[in-house]
């Protein structure tokens, strides 16, 4: 079930996100397409993939929709989420337009 959650909120395609299984991802997301779901904490399937550092993934959702702006409860962006992962990641969200000045709910950029 492309649309079924776990404990957590997180759904098929936010943990092919975070695994960077881009077949299963695409296979999960013509069946439920909002590629900006959220789970219970506001976690988009992009905040999976940065976090991962899953480069090749960020790369295919960017192109094909994925919000660089959307905050999950902490107000964290995706841009939040890869600090401490791949730099190329972070280029990729940058590049994209994320707010390198977005704070999060502690006031952390």
């Amino acid at each position: 079930d492309a649309e079924a959650q776990d404990g957590n909120g997180d759904t098929p395609l936010h943990f092919a996100a975070a695994s960077g299984r881009r077949g299963l991802f695409e296979l999960f997301l013509e069946k439920s397409p909002d590629i900006n779901i959220t789970n219970f904490s506001g976690e988009t399937p992009l905040h999976k993939a940065v976090q991962r550092g899953r480069r090749k993934m960020v790369e295919y959702m960017l192109h094909n929709g994925a919000d660089v702006s959307m905050r999950d409860d902490y107000q964290r962006t995706p841009l939040h989420k890869a600090v401490g992962s791949e730099n190329n990641v972070m280029r990729l969200l940058v590049n994209r337009g994320a707010d390198v000045h977005a704070r999060d709910m502690f006031g952390q950029t």
